[in-house]
């Protein structure tokens, strides 16, 4: 394996989805050519990317209790006090506010529009996750 290159998340509202992930998360939003823009969205999200997923009405929703699936994802942060902030002050849902791991290493969750939970991970400095 080379990197993790791409999470995709089933969304109910497109428009919305893609605001919070390029307005409000500052993620850059580009173009794949000949792929449907109403269905299939795409942000690139450090070294890899976001892909958004229109969800179809007969889609099934995940099922949680005793299945597996994707619990939530994270982004790489810095700054994570003043990020929370500004992400509650847009509206954003925090699931969890900014808490210390260990030492230096603090971590929080956020909720998207679709109800994804992702996690704003703020390494501390020489963190050994950092050269991986």
């Amino acid at each position: 394996m080379l990197s993790l290159g791409k999470v995709g998340i089933r969304c109910k509202d497109m428009d919305k989805s893609a605001s919070f992930y390029r307005d409000i998360l500052g993620l850059k939003e580009f173009i794949v050519g000949g792929l449907p823009a109403d269905r299939l969205r795409f942000f690139s999200a450090g070294g890899g990317f976001l892909e958004l997923i229109k969800a179809d009405p007969e889609d099934k929703p995940q099922e949680v209790d005793g299945h597996a699936g994707i619990n939530h994802f994270a982004f790489i942060v810095s700054g994570i006090n003043e990020l929370a902030s500004d992400l509650k002050k847009k509206g954003v849902k925090i699931l969890s506010e900014p808490r210390e791991i260990v030492s230096g290493t603090w971590y929080a969750f956020i909720e998207d529009p679709n109800g994804m939970r992702i996690e704003l991970l703020e390494f501390a400095k020489g963190e050994p996750w950092l050269d991986r």
